[in-house]
């Protein structure tokens, strides 16, 4: 049985994600504005560098405005404008290029415009913004890709959708039923990764980190978050030792750095060092990053512990809103991957005699092989040719007592297929000043082998509260309880 317990208390200065904004600045960049803007509303926000580098000092007094009305008090007097491409996803272009779109033009009639959205795989795509371009006028594609609006004969319509390049169309150039072709398009987004006791962007990090793909491992059918590390990772070396129930894998970061002592990781979750066997006890679904810290530069921090590289564990934190629920269950079966092939009963009846025989000629001076075993010594006779009379299942010159004698492939005796189960439940949510994340797990596994299994409970509960404008405590529990039973598979007697 294992039980652990961490305990976290944090004193960090930060603001909750809210749907309204305060803003106090003078004279500050707009870089460092729209990031305040994104904690307090969780708006991301999707620029080039060199857009920001031609805006002016920002001067704004709010209070729990707005974020429409925040966007257009900051974005006035900048030379920039900004669009609200998808959920939570702003994106900022120069504001030459929308002025110019928006240019007074000659009236025109109104006309009807209907038509479908695809991809290029001809396949329709629902949630395609269609703006009459210059201003903000627009529709969204339903589930089949269709789309009507009435736009001036003389505009232009831009098709815009998260993973595609924009595409603008003149109203002239869609006949009826219009189908319009987007286009796919990678999108690189700043990411961050956890580096010792802060974080950086993944640009500007040099050091040797790598992370793990969370969403890929999150849907695997594994036991444990070890398991499901293997090979996601470059230069990470995830190696099972084991076929029992719940056992740990050794992880090794860059090879072996040693022969006689350790060439484990240090392993920190949520800032606590932790042993192996406690990391492989998380559940996935409670993990929200794991960055893998390979060389001295970027482990430097931790001495010698880190020698063999760091593992950085960020488990899930709650968010401001609505309460979400999570349900995550998955059954499975293992096998052994390959049955031994073994000797039938004739065969192994020929195999004993044969090596009978050869002990006989070796032991015996002036043994022949085709002596009879009333002439043979009763060592040999009793322990690997018996006598007939005495043991008569054990005459293998009798073609029926060979047929007579019991078969058994102990592998189906002691193997089978074995059942494992997971059932993982997690809430999350919260208020401006205290957010939640409680999850709760049961994991049963069979062993291949007859007579091992695993039975897990595992409960996390993360709190946290804004106490004063620069306090903040949390609570981060996470207690396991585990019942395993082994088979021996090593040792003398094993």
């Amino acid at each position: 049985m294992l039980a652990f317990l961490m305990f976290t208390v944090m004193q960090l200065s930060a603001n909750p994600k809210a749907q309204t904004i305060t803003l106090s600045e003078k004279s500050a960049k707009l870089e460092s504005v729209l990031k305040k803007i994104k904690k307090q509303t969780g708006y991301a926000f999707l620029y080039q560098d060199e857009l920001l580098r031609k805006s002016v000092p920002v001067n704004v007094e709010l209070t729990d405005a707005s974020l429409k009305k925040a966007l257009q008090i900051i974005f006035q007097q900048q030379p920039l404008t900004y669009e609200i491409v998808a959920t939570r996803l702003i994106s900022i272009k120069a504001k030459a290029a929308q002025e110019a779109a928006a240019a007074p033009k000659p009236p025109a009639q109104t006309a009807e415009i209907t038509g479908t959205v695809r991809d290029d795989k001809n396949e329709p795509l629902a949630g395609v913004t269609v703006t009459i371009q210059g201003t903000q006028t627009s529709v969204v594609t339903d589930e089949a890709g269709k789309f009507t609006i009435n736009a001036p004969d003389n505009a232009s319509l831009t098709f815009s959708y998260v993973g595609f390049a924009p595409l603008t169309r003149t109203v002239a150039s869609l006949g009826a039923n219009a189908v319009i072709a987007l286009t796919p398009q990678e999108t690189i987004i700043e990411d961050v990764v956890v580096v010792g006791y802060g974080t950086q962007k993944r640009a500007k990090v040099t050091a040797a980190i790598s992370s793990v793909p969370m969403k890929e491992i999150q849907d695997m059918p594994v036991s444990n978050v070890a398991t499901a590390m293997q090979g996601k990772i470059p230069g990470v070396v995830v190696q099972q030792n084991s076929g029992a129930p719940g056992a740990t894998p050794a992880i090794k970061v860059r090879g072996f750095g040693s022969i006689n002592a350790g060439n484990s990781p240090l392993i920190v979750v949520d800032g606590n060092i932790v042993s192996a066997d406690v990391f492989a006890q998380l559940n996935s679904i409670d993990i929200e990053s794991i960055d893998v810290l390979k060389d001295a530069s970027s482990s430097a921090i931790y001495g010698s512990r880190g020698a063999n590289g760091v593992l950085m564990v960020t488990t899930k934190k709650g968010k401001s809103g609505k309460t979400a629920v999570n349900l995550d269950v998955f059954t499975g079966f293992q096998n052994i991957a390959k049955k031994m092939d073994i000797l039938n009963t004739t065969e192994f009846a020929a195999f004993s005699k044969d090596a009978s025989n050869n002990a006989y000629l070796d032991n015996v001076p002036g043994a022949n092989i085709n002596d009879a075993n009333n002439v043979r010594p009763s060592s040999f006779l009793r322990y690997r040719y018996p006598r007939g009379e005495v043991l008569p299942w054990f005459n293998f010159d009798d073609p029926a007592a060979i047929a007579a004698m019991p078969y058994n492939d102990y592998q189906d005796l002691i193997f089978r297929s074995a059942m494992m189960n997971s059932y993982q439940l997690s809430f999350s949510g919260g208020t401006e000043k205290t957010r939640y994340s409680v999850s709760g797990g049961y994991l049963t596994q069979e062993g291949i082998l007859k007579g091992s299994d695993l039975k897990r409970y595992t409960v996390r509960a993360n709190i946290e509260s804004q106490i004063l404008p620069k306090l903040k405590m949390g609570v981060n529990v996470i207690p396991t309880y585990r019942i395993r039973d082994e088979v021996r598979s090593d040792g003398h007697w094993a």
